[in-house]
């Protein structure tokens, strides 16, 4: 086909799907193209090996070396033809996202929702806070959101997970120590109740605070007031909100013995996260997202079999955001040497 033939290809509407075997390495066929019909989707196959770099650069669809079995030629035709007929973009709607620490974060699933518009209420009050939900669902993510809709907003939201925390030096890393109060403690130090003054203090997995150190947590839940390790006799005041957090549920803590009963009772809210299997339209756009993402870093589409976005929706997702996360960012690293991503590439 020459080049007058090929135009005329092009201009007709009718024609969705160019095959080439014109030199590209020679002639810059993919820009010619697309300057005559921008829609048209190109397939082209020649005798050169497959090139993943030039399929990103020349924005192609897919690129064959002659050697290539039919089949799987006509796998990327199917899913060219796919492509056209839906002629859906991916397009995520800003009403299935909140901000959160200049962050869009997911909030499609009609639950999710209806959790976020009751935080946004308890947000502006001044109760402490105990979040439950299972490991990856999202509790820091609705901490911030709590603390950035609240009037302490303007100040430094602080964390820490109770479970990375030195059993030994929990106290210190809370309340603070003065200088010469155990061994090793060279200056004074501020804890981060401390520093988290007039703000708001996250404390996730508070079941791995010991009983002792929740004793202590509990007077500066109730009241405000703390003393430094090794300054025990001295009050300070600190005006702190805390968010707690847990990835087992209050009853399980009570019952065991991992939560002090007079500490869970000085937190006024509890606020519980339905894990993501259960959030089945905040997990469709969050695979969404994911694609997205990737498209925007690779500067060209990706083409994903129905079947395998089906798949992932009816996952179990134990580990929830985080797990799925991880999954996606391994499942979409085949888009940079791939045309399309098959069930015949991956396993879901």
């Amino acid at each position: 086909m020459n080049k007058e033939e090929l135009e005329t290809k092009l201009n007709d509407p009718s024609n969705i799907l160019i095959f080439t075997s014109i030199n590209w390495y020679n002639e810059d066929i993919t820009n010619y193209i697309r300057s005559i019909n921008k829609n048209v989707e190109i397939i082209i196959i020649n005798e050169y090996v497959e090139n993943s770099y030039l399929i990103k650069q020349r924005n192609i669809f897919a690129y064959f070396a002659m050697n290539n079995s039919v089949d799987r030629i006509m796998k990327f035709v199917e899913l060219v033809m796919l492509k056209i007929s839906s002629n859906k973009p991916i397009i995520l709607d800003s009403k299935n996202f909140i901000k959160i620490n200049k962050i869009n974060t997911i909030c499609a699933d009609e639950s999710t929702k209806k959790m976020y518009k009751r935080a946004s209420i308890i947000s502006k009050k001044e109760g402490h806070i105990l979040i439950f939900g299972e490991t990856g669902s999202g509790k820091e993510y609705l901490a911030r959101y709590l603390h950035e809709n609240s009037l302490r907003k303007r100040r430094r939201f602080s964390s820490i997970n109770a479970s990375q925390i030195d059993k030994l030096m929990a106290n210190s890393v809370l309340f603070g120590h003065k200088r010469g109060s155990f061994t090793g403690a060279m200056t004074d130090h501020r804890g981060i109740i401390e520093l988290a003054h007039e703000s708001t203090l996250f404390i996730d997995e508070i079941e791995n605070l010991s009983l002792d150190v929740q004793a202590r947590l509990l007077r500066t839940v109730q009241s405000g007031e703390f003393s430094k390790v090794g300054e025990e006799s001295k009050t300070l005041i600190s005006d702190v909100r805390f968010i707690a957090a847990s990835n087992q549920p209050y009853e399980n803590l009570l019952k065991d013995g991992q939560l002090r009963e007079d500490l869970y009772f000085r937190f006024r809210h509890n606020i519980s996260l339905l894990p993501l299997r259960e959030r089945p339209k905040d997990l469709n756009i969050f695979i969404m997202m994911k694609i997205r993402e990737k498209e925007d870093e690779l500067k060209r589409p990706i083409y994903i079999e129905p079947t395998i976005i089906s798949k992932l929706i009816k996952q179990h997702w134990s580990g929830n955001f985080r797990e799925l996360s991880n999954f996606m960012d391994q499942l979409l690293e085949i888009a940079d040497e791939e045309f399309a991503i098959t069930e015949d590439n991956i396993v879901v």
